[in-house]
């Protein structure tokens, strides 16, 4: 998978006009995207224009299809022009876009909607393609908000082109990964807060903190929230921890000074004063007695509260190792789904690889980069298969399964099933279990 919508465009005006049959739903998979005058290769240049902005779903019309391109036509005024039609005074409306690079699903409106509405969106209705829609309009859900940061971190997830909380977790009961991940998974609900609130830290290269969306798509993808679950490497909990992820995280937890060891504790003297915190360490052989949490075998990783604070250290860990190589200080909010999709590639590929693959890179360039670092076919085609998984996950107005195959299980009389008129990426899948790292 790309970490960005590659659009390749005419540049023509183009009239408002009434959608055919081949009507479509374009969602990006970062605001960040390319746009040139041609489909086909300049002397010089390549294929790419310059850099314009689309943060949301945007309605379309399919003109054709070639050879890995679609061609598709949009409403005028769906994007700014680069620099010469601007000077021009002329949109962009019309254009190339590789069909492996992007997500489209069927678009029922009867005509082409402007591309920036005077009024706010209703997303109680059924989203064309989309089999579970948010629950409630968007000025309804934020008075509903207990205080200003949810609000805030409410509005940041749609500006990055997020599904707020709420849509992640209508995903999670549309897409439930077995009857034990489907009951469990309310419990830790709570735990994953108490996760996001402690996990945070300044490191040197800025905040680093575990995005909420991340660590529930995360953990549905690694294990589906089934504590049981063994991959086929062997990887156990539902962070789905490597002997050799163990070995790395008990290391940094055995060095009392270290960040890790701090954040740990802080943590776990948290959510023991719980009643959840106090059930699960209950639960837990190595827990039950009062003994202290610790990582250091795969006992320790199928304790749910040990993998969760583990996995969240190591999304840290993650940043840091990111952030280090490629010398990024700060994140743009428009640009905070390609990030989050980089730590979860990161996850699964490992920071070493990983951080590696990002050196001097821009951001939009990180999952790419990351998702080919692999010399092995199998494990790139897991990247992406990984990659695409969390993507679907997070991402705002897309509501395509983890695995292929998948089919909710909403129950929602608006639920759809999702549209197949169009390819999501064409990169193998893993099998439709979670795939352990």
């Amino acid at each position: 998978m790309m970490s960005l919508v590659q659009v390749l465009l005419f540049t023509t005006f183009w009239g408002t006009r009434a959608l055919a049959q081949n009507s479509v739903l374009v969602y990006p998979t970062s605001s960040s995207v390319s746009f040139s005058r041609s489909a086909t290769p300049q002397t010089s240049g390549g294929f790419f224009q310059c850099r314009l902005t689309i943060t949301e779903a945007t309605p379309a019309e399919v003109v054709e299809r070639r050879e890995g391109l679609v061609h598709l036509r949009f409403a005028p005024g769906s994007f700014d022009g680069c620099f010469l039609d601007k000077m021009r005074g002329r949109n962009i409306a019309e254009g190339w876009i590789p069909e492996d690079q992007i997500t489209y699903g069927a678009n029922d409106n009867e005509a082409l909607t402007p591309a920036r509405p005077s009024v706010t969106p209703n997303h109680g209705d059924t989203r064309p393609g989309a089999p579970c829609p948010e629950p409630m309009n968007e000025q309804a859900s934020r008075r509903n908000y207990a205080d200003i940061g949810d609000l805030v971190q409410h509005v940041r997830a749609e500006t990055a082109g997020m599904k707020p909380d709420a849509g992640i977790e209508k995903y999670m009961e549309c897409y439930p990964y077995n009857a034990r991940g489907k009951a469990d998974y309310p419990k830790y609900r709570p735990v994953i807060d108490k996760v996001v609130e402690t996990f945070n830290a300044d490191l040197g290269n800025g905040s680093l903190f575990v995005n909420k969306s991340l660590f529930k798509c995360l953990l549905r993808r690694e294990s589906g929230y089934d504590v049981t679950l063994e991959s086929h490497t062997g990887a156990v909990g539902l962070g789905q921890h490597t002997d050799i992820n163990i070995k790395h995280i008990s290391n940094r937890l055995s060095k009392k000074n270290s960040w890790e060891r701090q954040l740990w504790d802080r943590f776990f003297a948290q959510i023991s004063k719980t009643p959840e915190g106090k059930k699960m360490l209950a639960e837990c052989p190595q827990t039950a007695g009062g003994q202290a949490p610790t990582f250091n075998s795969k006992s320790d990783a199928r304790c749910p509260l040990n993998s969760m604070a583990a996995s969240a250290i190591y999304n840290l860990q993650v940043q840091q190792a990111l952030r280090k190589s490629s010398q990024l200080k700060d994140v743009d909010w428009s640009d905070d789904l390609t990030y989050q999709l980089a730590i979860g590639a990161t996850y699964n590929l490992g920071d070493g690889a990983a951080s590696k693959a990002v050196d001097d890179l821009a951001l939009e360039g990180w999952v790419d980069s990351i998702r080919q670092r692999s010399s092995k076919p199998a494990k790139r085609a897991e990247v992406a298969g990984h990659i695409e998984a969390l993507r679907n996950c997070m991402q705002a107005g897309n509501w395509k399964g983890m695995h292929a195959g998948d089919r909710p299980q909403c129950d929602l009389a608006a639920a759809r099933e999702p549209s197949t008129s169009g390819p999501v990426r064409n990169v193998p899948l893993p099998p439709r279990r979670p795939a352990g790292r």
